[in-house]
């Protein structure tokens, strides 16, 4: 009976040494605007490029060098992107950690999009910003980026523009959404005028399941201005 017993537990010993001999470790996240934790940590153990949940490289490590690299922004425009820089990192090398065994890219990537909202309008938010700096962060992501991204992408862009309208005021949140989406529309191309269609109506959707009549109203308002004119 002993020997039953010490062998059991010799195997339960063994078990938890091999799972945790198994288990991915933490990305170390640096409280500076590194994108290590996306290559060096993410994508090596996981190797989520090659499934068809690219997010990791084709646009967390992407645009987190593509920001970093910026130097447009004002002072201002430099700490809301530092600050968004590392909730990013921090969010999706949390669901990572979560996420790792085995490896779930597409439950990664989810979660990274769905991250965006948050990172960019906790302080200091997006909402705040002026309208220069809401022009560079417009031009900085490549309009066949967002559209890949697909439906996800398009509800955080509108929750972000949403909450602007809570957070400064429905006329100033009005302004910014038509700031964001008429310099991404100055791309001039029909994917992007696709894009900010798409962006304006799950504002629309977004608001009224929120109980925002009036922001409804000016997301559909903005919709309409952005639908190419029939001759």
């Amino acid at each position: 009976m002993w020997k039953t017993a010490i062998r059991l537990i010799a195997l339960i010993a063994a078990s938890v040494a091999s799972t945790a001999a198994n288990a991915q470790p933490a990305c170390s996240t640096p409280n500076d605007n590194s994108c290590a934790a996306y290559t060096g940590c993410i994508e090596k153990n996981c190797r989520c490029d090659s499934t068809a949940s690219k997010y990791v490289v084709q646009f967390g490590f992407k645009y987190c060098q593509r920001f970093a690299a910026e130097m447009r922004f004002s002072g201002a425009g430099q700490s809301w992107r530092d600050k968004t820089l590392r909730c990013l990192r921090d969010e999706i090398a949390k669901s990572y950690v979560q996420n790792s065994q085995p490896c779930n890219c597409a439950k990664i990537q989810a979660d990274a999009i769905a991250s965006h909202n948050k990172c960019y309008t906790i302080a200091p938010s997006f909402c705040s910003l002026n309208d220069s700096d809401i022009k560079v962060v417009a031009r900085i992501v490549d309009i066949g980026d967002a559209l890949a991204l697909g439906r996800p992408g398009f509800i955080e862009t509108a929750k972000t523009l949403v909450v602007c309208h809570t957070q400064v005021g429905v006329t100033r949140g009005a302004q910014i959404a038509g700031v964001f989406l008429l310099e991404t529309l100055d791309e001039g191309r029909e994917m992007a005028r696709n894009y900010v269609i798409q962006v304006a109506e799950e504002g629309r959707i977004y608001a009224i399941a929120k109980g925002l009549p009036q922001v409804a109203k000016k997301f559909e308002e903005l919709r309409d201005s952005l639908k190419p004119v029939l001759p």
